[in-house]
């Protein structure tokens, strides 16, 4: 089975289309087929994101009810990481180091972030 760590944006997308890959990749979580190791900072960017309102206003669909309910399966069939090794700091872009900080301390076979 492949483990996986997916970036914030994979989530968002999948938020903001149903039918788009990123759903396709949360659904084959959901499935049982894929492991998504899933970290409190990754929820929290999730939050912080969905919570702006320009946010709420440009993107219509997170008001939706399909939103907290994706959120609350995120949570049930992601496989929770509560403690990361801190072996990875990107200069460029900080914030994507928690991702590849995950994938070592999990030995992720796949990483999907936005670098």
């Amino acid at each position: 089975m492949i483990a996986a760590v997916f970036d914030t944006n994979i989530f968002l997308q999948a938020i903001l289309s149903e039918s788009g890959p990123a759903n396709a990749c949360l659904e084959e979580l959901f499935a049982g087929r894929i492991v998504v190791f899933v970290h409190p900072e990754i929820l929290a960017e999730i939050d912080d994101f969905l919570l702006r309102p320009r946010i709420r206003e440009k993107y219509r669909q997170v008001e939706l009810p399909r939103t907290p309910r994706l959120i609350r399966r995120i949570r049930k069939y992601g496989t929770w990481v509560p403690f990361v090794d801190r072996v990875v700091n990107l200069e460029r872009d900080p914030t994507d180091s928690i991702f590849l900080n995950i994938a070592i301390t999990c030995d992720a076979d796949l990483t999907c972030f936005e670098g």
